[in-house]
């Protein structure tokens, strides 16, 4: 039942992962309708979160490689296909490696939808950008925009 909830779960994501990736628009336009949708994600199917989140950490390696392989190929291949176009349009540096840029920003926005849906990682949230950030949306979006801006961006 789980990972049933999982897998159409996913599905809606992907369709809304490949709608985004495959536009012509700006790299932090894509990102920042990536992360939106990952907040509205988070908030909508919060209980997925808390389960994904629950399931991962417990050392169940058979379901864990289930769910990572299931849950990450298409987010791998949204940012990655982000990074490259933004290379190839000269809007990202070209000495960052694709996967690994991918990588972090992966790592960024899950923290950031645990920090929607588990309580742990909304305690965490709140200490470290203050108390009312669960409702700043915007002001939160335009920060991990620029943190993730100065990374990637041409020199």
């Amino acid at each position: 039942l789980f990972l049933m909830s999982v897998n159409y779960s996913i599905s809606v994501r992907d369709a809304m992962l490949e709608s985004i990736v495959s536009s012509d628009e700006d790299v932090l336009i894509k990102l920042e309708k990536l992360i939106r949708s990952d907040i509205e994600f988070s908030r909508k199917s919060g209980v997925l979160i808390k389960l994904y989140n629950e399931v991962t950490s417990e050392g169940n390696s058979t379901l864990v490689e289930k769910i990572a392989a299931d849950i990450e190929k298409k987010s791998c291949y949204a940012y990655k296909k982000t990074i490259e176009d933004g290379q190839k349009a000269g809007e990202i540096r070209q000495d960052i490696d694709p996967g690994i840029a991918a990588f972090l920003i992966d790592n960024i926005l899950m923290n950031l939808q645990f920090s929607y849906a588990c309580d742990y990682y909304s305690c965490r949230y709140k200490i470290y950008a203050g108390d009312g950030i669960m409702e700043k949306d915007d002001f939160a979006i335009s920060n991990i925009l620029q943190f993730i801006k100065g990374a990637l961006e041409k020199k």
